[in-house]
């Protein structure tokens, strides 16, 4: 997130320049805390997003260098397409929780998840 930006805004912006599409924000589905090696806490923000315009490609992610770039693809799966993969990020997609939060008029997005880290072996 840049400065002075707030997470909904960052979703809606990185979303854009990753994989090209504009979309909407429907709800927060959970927040994530952590700290780095350097003690700093931070947070990743999970939405349900829908998308308004645009059809998904390969985008740039701007803070990295054209070299380094990890967007390999863009596809949509479906739940059991999903639960098929070895790999999955976040990892609580593989969850009969995640599905059911999606679902849910509402829920404390702070609550802990049946989760081994979001995708972290």
């Amino acid at each position: 997130m840049w400065q002075g930006e707030f997470s909904r805004e960052a979703a809606i912006r990185e979303v854009k320049e990753e994989i090209g599409l504009d979309i909407t924000i429907k709800k927060l589905l959970w927040v994530e805390e952590g700290r780095n090696d350097k003690d700093e806490i931070g947070y990743i923000y999970y939405f349900l997003e829908e998308k308004v315009n645009g059809e998904p490609t390969i985008g740039y992610e701007p803070e990295l260098p054209r070299n380094e770039q990890k967007i390999m693809d863009v596809v949509y799966k479906g739940r059991e397409e999903i639960m098929e993969l070895e790999k999955v990020y976040p990892e609580v997609m593989k969850h009969d929780y995640f599905w059911k939060v999606m679902k849910e008029e509402s829920h404390n997005p702070y609550v802990n998840r049946p989760s081994k880290g979001f995708g972290k072996e």
